[in-house]
């Protein structure tokens, strides 16, 4: 830290001395500085969670940041040569910290935060971009004290700018560390380099980018340290087959990637990727694609293999028609599987009288899979999924389906796609929970989870499989849209079937399934009011239920306010797979109500207030969540406020938990 501060004082001496009226118009100097700016930041947050059941728990948190910030534009010799923007802050922090039995505590600190940015010959073919930051990141957990975490980024950016081949090369490096010490401290670094160089011809495209990524985790209390690196190379090309007749293109690509972790995990994988477009005529279009993937790794080699053929047919704009034909065959640790499959699309689409349309859909598709495996237990290494949040309740994840049925809960393991974030495997029931629903596993986000928004996970697990079978799989599905006078009123339906049949082998491990499924809707629109229905229908092996859904929506927009309401109300009737025909049906009502008003406020400041109400009432399920947030943005002249707080309650029988928080972010610029 001290060489950091007398770095920094040894150029900002330099700034405070000359005045930054000259504003890099001097032209040539040693040092030329301007755009000067200074501004006070006030954070302040506070947190409570509590608990209620046979033991209590209740934990606030108090936190208060003040920070100095000044900013300044610079450049050497020349604004040509070298230029630039220095940003410097000087903070101090008060944590206090609460807790059912457990002393308080309090926390006390400053530190200096800089983000130093620069061009070199920013116009000539040949710039160079360079930036070193520093900060200290507050981290906030649910039930839990937070953590400070200081990170470190440097890196630069170098082109070479011409018409031939345009190159680019880009390295960057990032440490962190918390400021915790023990079991939950981590110091963490990751090296990125990358370098692309792209060519574009009349006739073709091409690409090619050359990334390495190295990244150290290491406890701060002298554990065992971790490594995770990963090289690969990608070369695409896209080439136009016609001059004459336009989309003729024929699109490859070529990926190599290594992946080396600790401890004793080493994969090297192998892409090619071709897509073939062509079209015959004005009504009709055919194209090709192939996918080869070979992965060779520690314990074994897979490699996966696809390959698939199309037409599609237009007729007046109303009639489209799609043959599709898919071969692919897996050859796995211990095995191999095939799956052939043919398909008929037919899209009917129609404008009617009084502004109205209409659509048809009718899909059928014949799949036949052929497997042969060692045993009946198959690897799933990295299946890719995304953290996501319901739309109506920011605060709360959807849960996560796997991809394959009859899981195997012990096997799961779920890390972080993107090994800068994380690098270890985020930690059962305590980031995620497991829960199974007949041959269904949902990946649950608990509260309090490590797991963010929008983070790009992978789930690897092993699920039983028939290990000597082949079947066939039939489906279809039909679905009609109707929309009448400009959308005010819509009907919408479908039906959808699907049969797997033994032709060869045994089904002792996971039984073949058929399924059923119905869905008729209906809204309706009436000045500020929207309303409407659902029913489904789902008779399967796995997942026997019916759901009818009504709900009433307003919305109107008022002179420099709006204002959003929503009644929902659901009743479902779940029997349980026919494996569990012993167990009783169950029958769960699902209430939920709520709304947003925002409104500008003497033209300076917005408030927006949210509520939020679900019922839950059933044989399985009793349970009340109440959500109140206020938002309020305020700004005038210099001075610019945000004041957040959100209040959350959840009711379960025998525990309740509520949580409050406040965010009050006050800016104050000279």
């Amino acid at each position: 830290m001290r060489i950091r501060l007398a770095l920094l004082l040894s150029v900002l001496l330099p700034a405070l001395l000359i005045p930054a009226g000259e504003a890099l118009a001097a032209g040539r100097a040693l040092l030329l500085l301007g755009d000067f700016e200074q501004w006070v930041d006030l954070l302040y947050t506070f947190d409570r969670q509590t608990a209620e059941s046979r033991n209590s728990l209740s934990t606030a948190q108090h936190y208060l940041r003040e920070e100095y910030h000044f900013s300044t534009a610079y450049a050497l010799l020349d604004p040509r040569i070298l230029r630039g923007k220095l940003n410097v802050g000087l903070g101090t922090d008060q944590d206090f910290f609460t807790a059912t039995n457990t002393p308080s505590q309090f926390k006390a600190g400053t530190d200096i935060q800089y983000n130093l940015t620069g061009a070199v010959l920013e116009r000539s073919p040949y710039p160079l971009h360079f930036f070193s930051q520093y900060e200290t990141v507050h981290a906030q957990r649910e039930f839990g004290r937070s953590t400070d975490i200081d990170v470190a980024r440097n890196g630069f950016i170098f082109m070479l700018k011409n018409r031939i081949l345009p190159v680019k090369f880009d390295y960057s490096r990032s440490t962190s560390e918390t400021s915790e010490t023990g079991t939950g401290g981590r110091a963490q670094t990751s090296d990125t380099a990358t370098l692309s160089l792209n060519h574009r011809m009349p006739v073709s495209d091409t690409d090619m980018l050359i990334s390495i990524l190295r990244v150290t985790s290491k406890p701060k209390d002298g554990g065992i340290e971790s490594e995770n690196r990963t090289s690969s190379m990608t070369l695409h090309n896209q080439l136009r087959l016609s001059e004459t007749v336009p989309g003729r293109v024929l699109s490859s690509r070529v990926e190599l990637r290594e992946e080396v972790a600790t401890p004793d995990q080493d994969f090297k994988t192998v892409t090619l990727d071709e897509q073939f477009l062509w079209p015959l005529g004005k009504a009709l279009t055919s194209g090709a694609s192939f996918l080869y993937t070979n992965r060779d790794g520690t314990v074994g080699t897979e490699n996966h293999q696809d390959s698939r053929l199309w037409l599609q047919h237009r007729l007046f704009n109303s009639l489209s028609t799609v043959l599709n034909g898919e071969f692919s065959k897996d050859r796995l640790i211990g095995g191999s599987e095939q799956n052939v499959i043919g398909a008929i699309d037919l899209l009917y689409q129609k404008d009617l009288p009084s502004d109205s349309k209409l659509r048809l859909n009718f899909i059928e598709q014949y799949q036949v899979t052929d497997r042969s495996l060692l045993n009946s237990t198959v690897a799933v290494l990295n299946e890719a999924h995304t953290a996501a949040t319901d739309p109506q309740i920011p605060s709360l994840f959807t849960d996560i389906p796997l991809r394959n049925m009859a899981v195997l809960p012990e096997t799961i393991i779920v890390t972080n796609a993107d090994p800068r974030i994380r690098l270890l495997p985020y930690v059962p029931n305590v980031d995620y929970a497991i829960r199974q629903s007949g041959l269904t596993t949902l990946i649950v986000i608990l509260p309090g989870s490590e797991i963010n928004p929008g983070n790009a996970l992978f789930i690897s697990y092993s699920y039983q499989a028939n290990p000597q079978i082949k079947y066939s799989t039939n489906s279809q599905r039909v679905g009609f849209n109707l929309t009448l006078f400009r959308n005010t009123y819509s009907l919408t339906g479908s039906w959808s079937a699907s049969n797997q049949n033994l032709i060869s082998g045994r089904a002792d491990n996971v039984r073949l399934t058929n399924d059923i499924r119905y869905f008729l809707g209906f809204e309706g629109k009436y000045n500020f009011f929207s309303y409407g229905g659902e029913y489904e229908n789902i008779d399967s092996d796995i997942d026997r239920h019916q759901t009818i859904l009504g709900f009433v929506r307003y919305t109107k927009n008022f002179y420099r306010s709006s204002l959003a309401l929503y009644l929902t109300d659901s009743y479902t009737v779940s029997k349980p797979p026919i494996s569990d025909v012993q167990l009783p049906e169950s029958k769960v009502t699902s209430f939920s109500a709520g709304g947003t008003y925002s409104s500008l406020l003497f033209s300076t400041a917005q408030l927006i207030l949210t509520t939020k109400y679900i019922n839950l009432r059933g044989d399985t399920v009793d349970r009340d969540d109440i959500c109140l947030g206020a938002n309020l943005r305020w700004s005038y002249g210099k001075l610019s406020l945000s004041l957040v707080s959100q209040m959350n309650w959840k009711i379960l029988p025998g525990t309740s938990t509520a949580d409050q928080s406040i965010r009050l972010h006050l800016i104050r610029a000279f």
